[in-house]
């Protein structure tokens, strides 16, 4: 295994954070997450499905829900060999109940409630591992430093990238202030339809 480098916090262990508490529709939020991930190559549709690796659901006495979902992905940039790109996102529902609201003019189900979405991403570069392996180990940490500094760079850049158009697309959809200009959305506010 080769060296993780974060890219959200100063460690790879740090996590950015989207919190949002009023009406919003958790399927809805849960589903479009899922095909960010699958249209930016963290998951295939197919993949999608082994990606959840946690799923914890309590319900109160008073009916309201607390939810724990663990999502684990990653992809290989461009075909590398050498860099992985591994971004996790956590969910978890406060309080959460199901409510019925007017939008425009019509009855629709929703849930009420608090949600926070953690996104953790990290970059692991597999060179090392593969120089340690050649007659030439003991150079790998010249190699890093020389050789593929500027690579692991551009890698780290592209996954912040990444992480901030995630972070933007969560905020838009449950129509929060965002600092990236606004981009097309294929699903509705808060998912309410």
């Amino acid at each position: 295994m080769g060296e993780k480098i974060g890219i959200s916090g100063s460690k790879y262990t740090d996590c950015l954070s989207v919190k949002y508490e009023d009406v919003f529709d958790m399927k809805a939020l849960y589903k479009a997450i899922r095909d960010w991930l699958i249209s930016n190559e963290y998951v295939t549709a197919k993949s999608s499905e082994k990606m959840e690796k946690f799923y914890l659901e309590k319900i109160s006495p008073s009916g309201t829900k607390e939810i724990w979902v663990w999502w684990r992905t990653s992809r290989f940039p461009h075909g590398s060999k050498y860099f992985k790109y591994y971004m996790n996102v956590d969910f978890h529902v406060l309080g959460m109940k199901d409510v019925e609201i007017m939008h425009q003019g019509q009855k629709l189900k929703a849930n009420k409630g608090e949600v926070e979405v953690l996104i953790n991403c990290y970059l692991e570069t597999e060179a090392e591992f593969e120089i340690k392996k050649t007659f030439l180990g003991f150079l790998s940490e010249i190699f890093k430093k020389r050789v593929y500094k500027k690579q692991i760079e551009q890698h780290k850049d592209e996954l912040k990238e990444d992480l901030d158009k995630l972070q933007n697309f969560i905020k838009q959809f449950l129509e929060l202030k965002s600092f990236l200009p606004k981009s097309e959305m294929f699903y509705p506010s808060r998912g309410l339809g």
